[in-house]
């Protein structure tokens, strides 16, 4: 029964410099991972630098052949696969 409660504390993904600045940032609790509000934290972070940017640079809606607002590449690997990796990997330590 103990090696099975070492095995279940034993974790390579929690407990690192990552959940501790999550902890300190509020996006995670020590019982309740805030899974949706982590997802939504990070892919924002991962889109909005790039929305700015293209601001910016003037590609956001014209100038270039694939405008960044038109391109459903950019969207769909910030504001889906980052959200997705997240749930899927904290889902997983859940089992």
């Amino acid at each position: 029964m103990s090696s099975a409660l070492n095995m279940r504390k034993l974790s390579v993904v929690e407990g690192g410099p990552l959940d501790r600045l999550q902890l300190r940032l509020g996006l995670m609790e020590l019982q309740q991972p805030l899974i949706v509000r982590r997802a939504l934290v990070f892919s924002l972070l991962a889109w909005l630098p790039l929305l700015i940017l293209s601001a910016f640079q003037g590609t956001l809606l014209k100038n270039v052949q694939i405008p960044f607002l038109y391109d459903p590449s950019a969207h769909i690997r910030f504001l889906l696969s980052v959200p997705l990796l997240i749930v899927v990997t904290k889902t997983s330590m859940l089992q």
